[in-house]
């Protein structure tokens, strides 16, 4: 039994690795509509494909942002809007956010099998590369950014596939076909989430590495000629995904200067050795998420005498994450790096000639898949099954609070739990980056507007707060209770850890 199982994962080993990405994918879907109830990233995406396509320039956002005439404005649209337009164009045709929350789930089983077939692109043996790629399936980090509904795996995939397309244009009858659609799918990447500008680099790796341009002008020719073609490629994708954005771009150019991370970046930082030790702390601690492929990698690293550009993009990445943001999201972009030299790793000890060194090394990548497995598959939907805290619970609650056609509704720090339910109801949400701005000077006047205040449990308003909530009128108070989320001491620790909160109870102010 065990000789057939092995003859038949050394013959087809993408066929192996689908079955066990449709197991573990049913078992994530079974949570997929209370895990997590809404996070803040799935809710920002969403709106940004609803205001950067369906709606420009909406009446109510989520995303409201402090405009110099006191007055808080919509956002401008984003350039990447894609995966925000395809979950709005999903809820919109379905009425609901499960179908957008099943397509952002695939990312995770798509990308374990463009990752096997990258690898085995890079010369890593069939068994070396379903073992990884199995390592990747149940990888805490990938999960949690798939269960959480963000598009950065689907990113990753489209690289990867993308750098395979470009590899398989050396020798092909038809380069060109295979460079113009590996660079397209490049860029649609970036449209699709902007954070995968960090794969770029990634993607030039493996454009060196296919046509090895260093050496004659025979090579430096054919190397320049195909790098144009996947470069047109990638131009013909961005004209066509600007064009529903044309007439908007001097105004969201202006926006990313002013409010996203790139405006971050230029500001000067007053203590930059402190923060990035705190940052370099939490990125240690996201890493043990999955110890034993960084574990691996590291010692991939070492031992493996190729791949030094890959090596030293690593590096880079890190550096760069490293000075902006770390969180475990984020991580997704160096796990190209991560399972490339965990694989190496792997192949190397695999293949040792002590015996020992073989077995233990096979022992090691068995001990990681049973880890990953229990964190990432069966912890991480235990914690999340639904009891009695539920969305359909919540909204009821939230029904009978708030009356009329269409209220209008501010979010005080819970726009994203409060999110699907206000949708369902007909709300009109409104909302800002820091939650408690729509209080101050001179923003408060909106508040005159509104016909409901829901502020979470989970916020402190001071005395100041709460009196510029009473004096435009909200007065009276309707408490929304909902039960735990979890029950008993294990569950509860581990939906702490995965962040599997449920609805908390809030207050509805109305006049």
């Amino acid at each position: 039994m065990f000789n057939k199982i092995k003859s038949g994962l050394e013959a087809h080993p993408l066929a192996f690795l689908l079955l066990a990405a449709i197991v573990a994918s049913s078992i994530h879907m079974l949570t997929v509509g209370e895990y997590p109830p809404a996070w803040f990233d799935e809710i920002e995406i969403i709106e940004m494909g609803r205001f950067s396509v369906f709606d420009v320039k909406p009446e109510w956002s989520v995303n409201l942002l402090p405009a110099s005439n006191g007055s808080l404005a919509p956002p401008s649209p984003y350039f990447h809007y894609l995966a925000g337009a395809l979950l709005e164009a999903l809820y919109r045709a379905t009425g609901g956010f499960i179908a957008g929350r099943f397509v952002m789930l695939a990312s995770l089983p798509l990308c374990a099998m463009a990752l096997f077939a990258w690898l085995r692109n890079k010369g890593i043996g069939k068994t070396v590369s379903f073992a990884v790629a199995l390592l990747f399936l149940v990888d805490p980090n990938a999960t949690i950014c798939a269960h959480w509904y963000r598009p950065d795996l689907w990113c990753l995939a489209m690289v990867l596939c993308g750098s395979l397309l470009i590899a398989k244009s050396r020798g092909s009858s038809h380069p060109a076909m295979f460079l113009l659609f590996g660079g397209a799918l490049g860029i649609t990447a970036v449209f699709f989430w902007i954070t995968s500008v960090l794969l770029m680099p990634l993607m030039l790796a493996e454009f060196c590495v296919a046509y090895n341009p260093f050496g004659s002008t025979k090579k430096m020719t054919t190397a320049l000629k195909s790098l144009v073609l996947a470069t047109l490629g990638g131009v013909i994708a961005t004209s066509i995904l600007l064009l529903p954005l044309y007439s908007h771009i001097p105004d969201i150019i202006a926006q990313y200067l002013t409010e996203s991370e790139i405006a971050s970046m230029m500001s000067t930082q007053a203590y930059p050795l402190s923060a990035t030790m705190v940052r370099l702390f939490d990125f240690v601690k996201i890493a043990c998420r999955s110890p034993f492929t960084w574990f691996s990698a590291l010692v991939g690293i070492f031992i493996s005498r190729r791949n030094a550009l890959h090596a030293a993009l690593f590096v880079a990445t890190t550096v760069f994450i490293l000075s902006t943001r770390v969180y475990h999201l984020r991580m997704v972009y160096l796990m190209p790096y991560v399972f490339l030299f965990a694989a190496f790793s792997a192949e190397h000890l695999f293949s040792s000639a002590s015996k020992p060194v073989a077995a233990l090394s096979r022992l090691f990548v068995g001990g990681a898949l049973c880890f990953g497995l229990a964190l990432s598959v069966a912890a991480l939907n235990f914690a999340a099954w639904p009891e009695s805290n539920t969305l359909s619970v919540f909204t009821e609650k939230l029904q009978k609070a708030v009356t009329g056609h269409e209220p209008k509704v501010c979010l005080l720090d819970f726009e994203h739990e409060c999110y699907y339910a206000g949708r369902s109801l007909g709300w009109r949400m409104y909302s800002t980056s820091r939650r408690t701005e729509i209080l101050e000077a001179p923003y408060a006047n909106f508040l005159d507007n509104i016909d409901a205040v829901v502020v979470s449990s989970m916020l402190q308003l001071s005395d100041a707060e709460k009196q510029v909530i009473a004096d435009h009128g909200f007065t009276k108070s309707t408490p929304i209770e909902m039960p735990p989320a979890a029950t008993g001491p294990i569950k509860s620790k581990l939906a702490a850890i995965f962040y599997a909160h449920g609805y908390p109870t809030c207050e509805v102010l109305t006049r």
